[in-house]
């Protein structure tokens, strides 16, 4: 389930802590942020795919466990981070989160030995 960001409003000069006298480049950033939330889609939908298998493969669970290390990527979904970073680029979070089927509390961690 792939689905490109599409801008519903671009804000100019959103970047943060940026003073109007410095010069930045807010392509750069937009860019970095787009490619932020596309990776992050993609990991859900990975999380998605072996939620339900009874196993992995080695491959799969070197992947998951690299995903889990520091949270569980639904909470990126739910998390200011994420609004924030949708504010910049001009995208609605809740739009990319009922697109997912993201729900607050939501669990897809296998019960599986990470």
């Amino acid at each position: 389930m792939s689905f490109d960001l599409i801008p519903v409003e671009v804000k100019t000069g959103a970047v943060p802590n940026a003073s109007p006298g410095d010069w930045t480049d807010n392509e750069a950033y937009r860019q970095l942020y787009v490619s932020i939330i596309q990776l992050a889609i993609k990991d859900y939908e990975f999380l998605r795919r072996i939620s339900g298998q009874p196993t992995l493969s080695p491959s799969e669970r070197k992947k998951l466990r690299g995903l889990t290390e520091d949270s569980d990527p639904v909470e990126f979904f739910n998390s200011r981070w994420f609004e924030d970073i949708c504010g910049m680029i001009g995208v609605h979070p809740q739009a990319i989160r009922e697109r997912l089927e993201v729900k607050e509390g939501m669990q897809l961690l296998p019960s599986l030995v990470l």
